[in-house]
């Protein structure tokens, strides 16, 4: 956990499942959950938070979904997230690939989901970015798409403004 600001918490999670040479996917533990649920009470309902986690919640379209290469426990998972209001932001990575999903809520802001991809890899169809800087200004978030066009390094990144 980390304070960005009078608004903002960051929480990172360890989604690492044991697993066969075979198999890329991973496991929230509901202890991961229930610490997450107990750090957010001891916070005002006004501060809001940043999930990051290796494996997505959503996917593009034309997604296959292989149970092999994804969260075991995603659909329980997406689900606890969009009751907790006060979760704005989760970030993520394990696909190679950009996007920027928006998950809407009963009478609370709308979840926000972003993949950033590898910054120097190669551009996919329907990608416009390399790379999300993400801005927060109170308590609004804006995700502004970037192109890399030469990296040396391969990594993915999130750039947050505060």
């Amino acid at each position: 956990m980390s304070k960005i600001n009078q608004e903002w918490v960051l929480v990172g999670w360890d989604s690492a499942h044991p697993n066969d040479w075979r198999t890329a996917a991973g496991t929230v533990k509901s202890s991961t959950i229930r610490a997450t649920e107990k750090l957010i009470e001891n916070f005002s309902d006004q501060t809001n938070f940043i999930v990051v986690n290796h494996f997505p919640l959503t996917f593009p379209e034309e997604w296959k979904f292989e149970r092999t290469h994804e969260l075991y426990n995603l659909v329980p998972v997406r689900n606890w997230i969009l009751q907790i209001p006060q979760i704005r932001l989760y970030l993520h990575g394990h696909i190679h690939l950009n996007w920027c999903h928006r998950l809407p809520r009963d009478s609370a802001p709308e979840l926000l989901l972003v993949n950033s991809a590898a910054s120097c890899s190669k551009l996919h169809t329907g990608q416009s970015s390399s790379f999300h800087q993400i801005v927060l200004e109170d308590s609004n978030v804006k995700v502004n798409p970037n192109f890399a066009e030469l990296i040396n390094a391969f990594f993915f990144c999130f750039i947050i403004d505060v």
